[in-house]
């Protein structure tokens, strides 16, 4: 497939147009006109969280008017208004004038596809599929599929080419995670009315707490809108519809449940609709205490956990597929059967009886067992679980663990996933087991987890030793930490870095010295050091340079993205802007990151692998180079767009990515460009100025500009 007609160019046509362009479709983005169609590809701009995993794939979408001739393609998506006769309307139009043989599927969140589909041709129907894709589609990953005939197609699409979790539903109102969310924000409200439970309190408990997302209820129905909700919901208590009528629906309002006023959080008391200042609420992690001891956490659980049982088999056939909807659509760390069997399945359903009577037949049939001994999840092969994976050793920041076929995984874990010497003490065993030993054909890196490969080096460390002046311990730990790097970057045997989400500072510097990089579709990668007060000295600046070759361009745009600390908004981004290169692959499903490393250094190891020489020499830019890079920096400090110090910091950045004071072309080894990382890193340690961006970075997260 290599077209798609996406009919209806609003917040999620526009988003979906985005997905399948970064999947390498031509995409034609309908809507009642061109400008319209124009104006919804516009606006991905400027949408943030950006829909674009690259700025390029804009170049794919081509608006165009529904008043002219159906573009040929193969596959019809309609995303326009929830209008169940303009959406009958359509189909009837794409019978007549679309390719017989494309696949025809709507977005609708809240039509029956059957009815969309009514009165259409049996073999119209035999390739309608529903394909209800969650807000923001970039970011969650479910898509619902609700087959009339065959989805086949359609969802090797979608797991295959977009990277997303296909969930099969069944056509019922709400089908799957809308209609068990919809329970979810129902319970709550009416616990909260029941229990009388302040609102900031009953988001401490509805999020991570119950297995649910991190921002609670309430949160997130700021985000969503309370004006949305109420189309979802509509009978909503009396209270929230008169902020509804006052406007104020949310974030995009300025205020909902919660409003910032003077820097401070404020949120609502629904007695009095007056604002207080939110407080912080202490909640205890044991989802089963929590459960049965708080009487408001049991009655926002209790009714999600019935009606979970009781739509099954109207919504979905499986528990699996319930618990992965609302996981992959809303979020949530646990599904509601994950959620049963977590609080213990007799208790719980003893519990319910004595409240209410009998349980959902589906919950009956469990008996004495739980839902993962009667309903066993099926594995997805490509998501491998590193857990599993037999451990060689382990130590407090790192595992050596064994992923079969002879490739050993490397799983680093530090606290607070800041690399220190144990880490770095982790890295080089790595390097010597597998190197050392014949059982081995291949290592894998893999972070801590898909939110973070890790976010740097240990910066309290280097400010400790910056304060007892303790220069010669500052330096053995730099040289260490590019040291192992090195080490890996030059093992006989071929190493794949499994990167998702954050790579910053010295986890990019050892995602940058693998062989190859399989970084998650959702991977922010960047040398962030400058936003502390530094500049990288892992061996990061030395591969920029390495990779440039001598290449003025390449040198420039290394200056620029470690100069002003960018981070890349996406494993495409980060491909523009130098952290990936062209060898290195994107997995857009990002569960599947390191099943494809795995694959990867594989098929390194059966090519005949064989490592850079350690001797290898590559070209700099020497002097004259250093002095175009100069001038860059102190034009930028004569236009006022950096302080003294961020010119102090962009000076050494340039000497070391220019390759010192050397005559123009010359060639170096990579230990110059290490030397000059560790001499420059050590010198701006030293200075007051580094050191107040490192205790003020330290202390509230943000960098100083100072």
């Amino acid at each position: 497939m290599n077209r798609i007609a996406i009919f209806g160019a609003g917040v999620m046509g526009a988003q979906i147009a985005a997905l399948f362009a970064a999947a390498g479709f031509d995409v034609d983005l309908l809507d009642v006109n061109e400008a319209a169609a124009t104006a919804g590809k516009d606006r991905l701009r400027k949408l943030r969280p950006s829909p674009l995993y690259a700025a390029a794939d804009l170049d794919a979408i081509r608006p165009g008017a529904l008043a002219g001739p159906l573009p040929k393609a193969d596959w019809y998506l309609e995303a326009i208004v929830e209008d169940l006769a303009v959406k009958k309307q359509l189909m009837a139009r794409i019978e007549a004038e679309g390719d017989p043989n494309a696949i025809v599927s709507t977005n609708t969140s809240s039509l029956s596809v059957r009815a969309i589909a009514e009165g259409r041709s049996a073999g119209f129907q035999s390739r309608f599929v529903g394909t209800h894709f969650f807000n923001p589609p970039r970011y969650l990953p479910l898509v619902e599929v609700i087959p009339l005939g065959d989805a086949t197609a359609a969802e090797r699409v979608l797991t295959h080419r977009l990277g997303k979790r296909a969930v099969l539903a069944k056509d019922s109102p709400g089908f799957i995670a809308n209609r068990i969310g919809g329970a979810a924000i129902a319970a709550v409200l009416a616990a909260v009315e029941a229990t009388g439970t302040d609102l900031d309190e009953a988001d401490a408990i509805t999020g991570t707490p119950l297995g649910r997302s991190r921002s609670g209820t309430f949160r997130t129905l700021d985000l969503v809108g309370l004006d949305t909700m109420q189309r979802i919901h509509p009978d909503l208590p009396p209270w929230i519809a008169e902020m509804i009528r006052r406007g104020w629906v949310g974030e995009k309002a300025g205020q909902g449940f919660y409003k910032r006023q003077d820097g401070e959080i404020l949120v609502i008391d629904p007695k009095t609709l007056e604002y207080r200042p939110r407080r912080r609420v202490r909640i205890t992690r044991d989802l089963t205490q929590l459960a049965y001891d708080n009487a408001f956490a049991w009655a926002c659980l209790a009714p999600v956990l019935r009606f979970a049982a009781a739509s099954i088999p109207e919504a979905a056939d499986t528990p699996q597929q319930v618990d992965d909807a609302m996981r992959w659509g809303y979020g949530w760390s646990l599904g509601p059967f994950e959620v049963w069997d977590r609080i213990g399945f007799k208790r719980a359903a003893e519990r319910m009886r004595a409240e209410g009577g009998s349980l959902p037949p589906l919950a009956e049939s469990v008996g004495g067992r739980t839902f993962a001994e009667v309903f066993p999840r099926k594995r997805d092969p490509r998501e491998l679980d590193i857990a599993a994976a037999p451990a060689v050793w382990e130590t407090s920041d790192a595992d050596l663990r064994d992923l079969g076929d002879g490739v050993a995984c490397l799983h680093l874990h530090p606290d607070h996933d800041a690399i220190g010497p144990a880490t770095i003490a982790a890295m080089r065993r790595a390097a010597a087991d597998v190197g050392g030993s014949p059982r081995w054909q291949a290592l894998v890196l893999l972070g801590a987890s898909a939110e973070r490969f890790s976010v740097g080096a240990n910066l309290q460390l280097m400010l400790l030793a910056a304060e007892e002046e303790d220069w010669k311990e500052a330096e053995r730990h730099i040289a260490a930490f590019q040291d192992a790097n090195m080490g890996l970057r030059h093992l006989d045997r071929p190493v794949v870095a499994a990167l998702a989400g954050m790579a910053l500072g010295g986890g990019c510097e050892i995602c940058l010295h693998a062989d190859r990089i399989q970084a998650a579709a959702e991977s922010y990668i960047g040398l962030v050091e400058l936003g502390a007060g530094l500049i990288p000295a892992g061996g990061g600046l030395k591969e920029l340079v390495r990779r440039a070759n001598g290449n003025p361009r390449r040198i420039a745009l290394a200056l620029e993205t470690a100069g002003q600390a960018k981070v890349s908004e996406s494993a495409r981004g980060a491909r523009e802007i130098g952290y990936l290169s062209p060898a290195d692959a994107i997995s857009l499903d990002g569960g599947h990151r390191l099943a494809d490393a795995k694959d990867t250094a594989l098929l390194l190891a059966e090519a005949g692998y064989a490592p850079p020489r350690v001797d290898e020499t590559f070209a700099v830019l020497g002097r004259d180079g250093r002095a175009a890079l100069l001038l860059a920096v102190q034009e930028m400090r004569w236009a006022g767009r950096i302080s003294e110090h961020d010119a102090t910091l962009g000076t050494a950045l340039a000497n070391v990515l220019a390759g010192g004071d050397l005559p123009p072309g010359s060639r170096v080894r990579a230990q110059h460009v290490l030397d000059l990382e560790r001499e420059a890193f050590l010198r701006l340690l030293g200075t007051p100025l580094t050191q107040a961006r490192m205790k003020h970075l330290l202390s509230t997260g943000r960098p100083l500009r100072n």
